[in-house]
């Protein structure tokens, strides 16, 4: 059975995670933040025998999956998605492989979720800019005109989550500059007490291989009190550099893109 939650449930749902949270950042980070009575989220359960099989959670329009055992029921999870027909579906590996072979319209990639093995001791880069709301455009722009980043989001969903998360304050997005244009960008899209989460890490083409985007890592890494530095990551290419960064992959990841 799936059941459309309340914040009534929180405190249940919380309970089913536990300290397993790296497999479901967003949903974790996204219902503390915004709970389950706001706009931008939905947040679905799946129930056997009174039980919690699967957490779902629709963000404006991508959606999380989370199951600790795997052992939902396949098809009112498929159902769930076909009726809410959300742009992106995300989970672990193992999940967005078992429900992909039922959902035509979708493509699938795979990917991991990796962790920052360590603090940065020293820091000395001080060019590093908070974006306020005055930078959404070209902040959204930059990476937009790029085919290959553009085809995840649509310029409305970048604007808005960029805007959002200068806005309320729940992350905040940081660039380079040069005399001339925005260099490089990275997002931080969540972060809470135990963990961060890093998003859109672009670096304009014509920059690229200045280390801009070294430097905003380095400098996240900074201001993170300790905390637990997560991203996500696709492509053995962008994964390999990562690992030169200092990251280190902690859980194989998935996703699932309607197809235009």
């Amino acid at each position: 059975m799936i059941i459309k939650c309340s914040n009534e449930w929180k405190k249940r749902i919380f309970s089913y995670i536990g300290n397993d949270y790296e497999k479901c950042l967003y949903i974790y980070s996204d219902l503390i933040k915004y709970g389950m009575d706001s706009e931008s989220v939905a947040a679905w359960i799946n129930v056997i025998d009174d039980s919690i099989r699967a957490v779902v959670m629709k963000y404006h329009n991508g959606m999380h999956i989370y199951s600790a055992k795997l052992d939902y029921n396949k098809a009112e999870l498929v159902n769930l998605i076909r009726k809410t027909k959300p742009s992106m579906v995300l989970g672990v590996e193992t999940v967005i492989s078992d429900i992909s072979c039922m959902l035509d319209d979708y493509s699938v990639e795979y990917g991991c979720v990796k962790k920052k093995k360590k603090c940065t001791e020293n820091y000395t880069y001080d060019d590093v800019r908070t974006a306020t709301l005055e930078d959404v455009k070209p902040l959204t722009e930059m990476p937009m005109s790029d085919d290959e980043f553009s085809a995840s989001y649509t310029y409305d969903e970048m604007f808005g989550q960029i805007s959002e998360r200068i806005s309320d304050g729940y992350g905040k997005t940081l660039y380079i500059r040069n005399e001339n244009e925005i260099c490089a960008q990275l997002g931080i899209s969540a972060n809470m007490e135990k963990f961060m989460v890093i998003s859109n890490v672009y670096t304009a083409k014509q920059h690229r291989g200045k280390k801009y985007a070294s430097k905003l890592l380095q400098y996240v890494d900074y201001i993170s009190g300790g905390k637990g530095i997560y991203l996500f990551c696709y492509g053995n290419k962008i994964s390999r550099y990562y690992d030169k960064a200092g990251f280190e992959t902690v859980q194989s990841w998935g996703k699932l893109y309607i197809k235009v």
